[in-house]
């Protein structure tokens, strides 16, 4: 099989971010990419062989090929102009977000896949056994850009708070590969069926030869190709039972569990141990590395009248400049020594450090008559390293004790619980002792502790089938999740800056409410005329990707605020600019539920050995407009909080026709 397809979508430059390394905030046209995704390629071949009636013997390869990531416009007016980032852009009344504008960032990145296998089935009159090989490959070729000038600003309104320095243009090339076995059997006695498999997994990865341009604030770098991962191993079962309580075939107790890998690719086979991605504030192949410094401009005219190719801070009183600037916040920027961290050498090889889950259930079926059915069933995924991803960062030359915590009063506002005036905390700050400085090892999170995320659910679903292709299937899913990060958080909080479990984040335990979502499902054919029916009904929880997918209300600290801090830990806050602290904990607010019904009606015309098939689908029939994304900037008592980003799409019907013969 082969397709191809030569897709320009957005090409105009949107603010999708379909072609722009900013894609965390919005973008206006002018700074986003081109988003340009040509060609994507799929070739796939298979051979299959019956030897006899009890085996058979498969064997496949494919290969795959995608652009993605846009391309700088043409012409591209901005190339030369500085990016502007402002943290409280008004889009439109009432509506106050970050915006990136002025000057285009793009990516022009290319990823190649293939992978093959070959398999032996065996089957007998209770068992059904297959055995069976996997080998994969992957590779990742990146190159990010940004204006020629290599800086961004940051805004808060009209007030320059802080600059950012670009290594610019940037390369990031990874390869890796994977071989796999696995073993399965199902045997069957009487009323009891069981399955069991193993499968073990080893990947692993090497970066090739790259080279980094000279550009305003980096020397330039060569690296030879080295070594990623030399080896993981794992071995995964899984297991499941089936039972026939009564030997009537009305009720089956059903069990199962299984282990599962985080998958293998480029992006998580240590990829971080590329040489490229150890510049110093490399941004983990999405960003050029960069690093930032605060910014004071004395004299008004938007333009940092500073040496930015100096490190340190300077000011009219230091060092005569006109402006002041800030110490970049990592001194190692820029510098020749090229490698951001250490890497401990037992994260390379071994046993059971990729993250991975657990994954258990159990439930009961029960025929409540001929072709209807009710299942409940209890359900637990338990997942190590989820949100460290299997491995944590540790900065040799700053200790816990080298960060003080404090925390910060909510503002008075009637948005808040309770008003506003609650404790927010603990917040932590680096002793300026140790500002800037970075000797980074980066170790298996196991050997910190562990970070975990446990879900546990019940699910009821009512199957019927009846006459005339009636279908309907319908239920409740109940559950909460519970993330914990804390062990991480206590042995290495230094490095741990960003994210969701960042310093300024004081949520290391974020527990969900308990949840709940209903569905259903609903076929039928309307006899003598052919028309088919169907509707599908959904009213779930706002949570967005994530069941902790809650609202934020991210408050920039004021003066006042920093004033209070550093009168807690007894000297100024150590800081680059703004300081953003989220005043409402994860799980604690969500935006109203989403009910949306489909309907869709087909009619099927019959002549001859043809057959035309027409029909309406009706997306969101009710159309409902619920938000789905709010903004999460908190500014007290000025309207913009919580207001929509995004809604439901609207209802949408859709028109079409097959014809078959």
């Amino acid at each position: 099989m082969w397709d191809e397809q030569p897709v320009c979508r957005k090409c105009s430059g949107t603010t999708s971010l379909t072609g722009s390394p900013n894609f965390i905030f919005p973008t206006s046209p002018e700074a986003d990419g081109h988003g340009e995704f040509s060609p994507q390629r799929v070739q796939q071949a298979r051979w299959t062989s019956a030897v006899t009636n009890r085996l058979l013997l498969e064997a496949g390869i494919g290969t795959t090929y995608y652009q993605w990531g846009g391309r700088e416009l043409d012409p591209n007016p901005t190339r030369n102009l500085v990016q502007v980032l402002n943290l409280t852009q008004t889009i439109v009344p009432g509506l106050v977000t970050p915006m990136v504008y002025r000057s285009q960032s793009w990516l022009n990145n290319t990823t190649r896949g293939s992978t093959w296998n070959a398999s032996a089935s065996y089957v007998t009159g209770s068992h059904s056994m297959k055995f069976g090989y996997q080998g994969n490959y992957w590779r990742d070729y990146r190159d990010i850009h940004v204006n020629d000038q290599n800086l961004r600003y940051t805004f808060l309104g009209t007030t320059p708070l802080s600059i950012t320095e670009y290594a610019n243009a940037y390369n990031v090339n990874a390869e890796a590969m994977q071989s796999s076995l696995y073993a399965q059997d199902q045997w069957t006695s009487h009323r009891l069926t069981l399955q069991g498999a193993l499968r073990w997994d080893y990947p692993w990865s090497w970066f090739p030869a790259q080279t980094e341009p000279q550009s305003r604030f980096f020397p330039g770098a060569s690296f030879a190709r080295i070594d990623g991962v030399t080896g993981y191993n794992d071995i995964t079962p899984r297991m499941g039972a089936a039972f026939d309580v009564f030997g009537t075939g009305t009720t089956a107790l059903k069990v199962n569990l299984g282990k599962y890998l985080q998958g293998a690719s480029v992006s998580n086979l240590a990829y971080t141990a590329n040489p490229a991605l150890r510049i110093p504030g490399g941004g983990g192949g999405i960003f050029p590395p960069a690093t930032s410094r605060s910014w004071t401009d004395l004299n008004g005219n938007f333009i940092p009248d500073c040496n930015l190719t100096n490190p340190l801070a300077q000011s009219p009183t230091t060092t005569g400049s006109i402006d002041s600037c800030g110490q970049i916040d990592n001194l190692l920027f820029g510098s020749s020594q090229l490698i951001g961290a250490q890497y401990d050498p037992d994260l390379f090889h071994g046993w059971g450090l990729r993250p991975s889950d657990w994954s258990f259930g159990a439930s009961v079926q029960q025929q409540i008559f001929p072709r209807a059915s009710v299942e409940g069933g209890y359900y637990r995924r338990s997942f190590t390293m989820f949100t460290t991803g299997g491995t944590v960062t540790d900065n040799l030359l700053v200790s816990p004790r080298d960060l003080a915590t404090y925390s910060i009063t909510a503002p008075a506002d009637s948005r808040l619980s309770s008003g506003g005036g609650y404790t927010v905390g603990p917040l932590y700050n680096q002793n300026s002792s140790v500002f800037g400085q970075s000797n980074l090892l980066i170790m298996s999170t196991k050997k910190v502790g562990d970070d975990t995320r446990v879900f546990n659910g019940v699910d009821l679903t009512v199957s019927v089938r009846g006459a005339n292709g009636f279908t309907f299937s319908g239920g409740t899913s109940t559950g909460k999740v519970v993330n914990d990060w804390c062990d991480i958080r206590a042995a290495v909080p230094e490095g741990m800056y960003v994210g969701v479990s960042g310093l300024l984040n004081p949520y290391c335990r974020v527990e969900s409410p308990i949840q709940t979502s209903f569905r259903g499902l609903v076929t039928y054919t309307i006899p003598r005329i052919d028309v088919n029916l169907s509707s599908v009904y959904q009213d779930k929880p706002n949570i967005g990707t994530d069941q902790l997918g809650s609202l934020a209300a991210n408050y920039t600290l004021s003066a006042a605020d920093q004033a209070a801090a550093a009168a807690q830990i007894g000297r100024p806050l150590t800081t680059t600019g703004t300081i953003t602290v989220n005043l409402v904990a994860p799980g604690d607010l969500y935006g109203p539920r989403i009910r949306q019904l489909d309907l869709s009606a087909k009619k099927i015309i019959r002549f001859g050995g043809q057959r035309l098939t027409v029909g309406a689908d009706f997306y969101n029939l009710a159309n409902n407009n619920v938000t789905i994304l709010f903004n999460g900037t908190f500014v007290p008592n000025v309207a913009g909080w919580q207001s929509p980003t995004s809604y439901m799409n609207p209802r949408v019907v859709r028109l079409n026709a097959e014809f078959s013969w």
